[in-house]
């Protein structure tokens, strides 16, 4: 079959000779050649070795379907991973710099009341109170109370056992009541 291909590209063969297969076993195997049409010859059947040798070299590092697949699929992956992380870079940096801007809000908020609490005066109290009908209070309107002496408590009816029952149950329906709605 090689010969009827050679002869018809117009080299010139002999049928009796084989061309090794593998460029490296024809090298091995390749003798001196003195004449002209065996030099010619020899020269043709290297080619076509080295042909042979390139299209095994390119069938061996030929990616099957499957492992293309599955190449473009971890390539997709990664991409997506990365455009995530860059996503939350950028979400972190928001916050950050909303984080900060909060705080300045804050400070000013407190400053800001500051400054209110110190315009109010206490003359401008008493109008207000006056204006409202507020009055102060005179020395017989004040009681002092004695807190010095020991706190106790005086239960006066003590519910029985079906009443706190009841009086749980009901409050826990009225929480329930409320959290559902």
């Amino acid at each position: 079959m090689e010969n009827v291909q050679a002869l018809r590209g117009g080299a010139l063969t002999r049928p009796e000779e084989r061309v090794a297969p593998d460029l490296s076993r024809y090298r091995r195997s390749r003798r001196r050649c003195d004449h002209p049409y065996e030099q010619a010859e020899a020269q043709q059947a290297e080619a076509r070795a080295k042909a042979r040798a390139k299209l095994a070299h390119k069938r061996k590092m030929r990616l099957s379907l499957p492992g293309t697949l599955f190449i473009a699929i971890a390539f997709a992956l990664i991409l997506y991973i990365v455009y995530t992380y860059m996503q939350l870079s950028e979400l972190s940096k928001e916050t950050s710099r909303l984080q900060t801007s909060l705080t300045a809000i804050r400070q000013e908020n407190l400053q800001m009341q500051a400054r209110a609490e110190n315009t109010m005066k206490l003359s401008d109290l008493a109008r207000i109170a006056s204006e409202m009908g507020m009055v102060l209070p005179d020395r017989e309107d004040i009681v002092y109370l004695d807190l010095s002496g020991s706190d106790h408590a005086v239960i006066l009816d003590k519910p029985n056992l079906w009443d706190s029952l009841v009086g749980a149950v009901g409050s826990l329906a009225a929480k329930a009541h409320e959290y559902f709605l």
